[in-house]
């Protein structure tokens, strides 16, 4: 039950999508195995690859991001995701197994969300993923209801020009019944 992009509208639709970046076949599947049952995975094997999948459509609703990778370190791939308009506002998890309280800052300060190190525990990866989503559906959510909010009639609060005109050109381009009354 996650939260597409759709159109720039949010909607319910399937698994939401969490992409696993890391260099390690195993530690791919011990991700893989935690998360699979309820999430659809998606794989990226390096910094690259991290960007291609990222930028994809349908892109990932979060990403675990190990840091030490071939090409790119993970905190370069990080800043380079928050600073796409595409790929700014997805959650980025590092999981890596560089433990000092500065390698944790530093990927904090790169931009991500949260930081675990392996090896990892199952239920908090579980838990912290499933946190974060709920966050960014929340959010999401959120700034729908506020382009909504901003686009209303102010003294009646119903929907205001810019709604109308995309929700009757959505209507005429669907070959969707629509109709319009007018009352002023």
């Amino acid at each position: 039950s996650g939260l597409s992009r759709g159109g720039g509208e949010v909607m319910r639709d399937a698994k939401q999508i969490v992409l696993i970046v890391d260099d390690d076949p195993s530690s791919i599947n011990i991700l893989v195995n935690i998360l699979s049952p309820d999430y659809e995975i998606i794989i990226g094997k390096s910094g690259k690859q991290a960007m291609a999948r990222a930028m994809a459509d349908p892109g990932p609703d979060l990403i675990l991001l190990d840091i030490m990778m071939p090409d790119m370190d993970g905190y370069a791939v990080c800043q380079m995701l928050k600073a796409e308009a595409e790929t700014k506002d997805i959650p980025v998890i590092f999981v890596t197994r560089m433990g000092q309280k500065v390698d944790e800052y530093k990927g904090l300060e790169a931009g991500a969300i949260d930081y675990l190190i392996k090896p990892v525990c199952p239920p908090i990866v579980r838990a912290r993923v499933r946190n974060h989503l709920k966050l960014r559906e929340a959010m999401l959510e959120l700034e729908r209801l506020n382009r909504l909010a901003l686009d209303a009639n102010p003294n009646t609060g119903l929907p205001g020009n810019n709604s109308i005109a995309t929700a009757v050109t959505n209507a005429l381009e669907n070959n969707a019944p629509v109709c319009v009354i007018y009352l002023d």
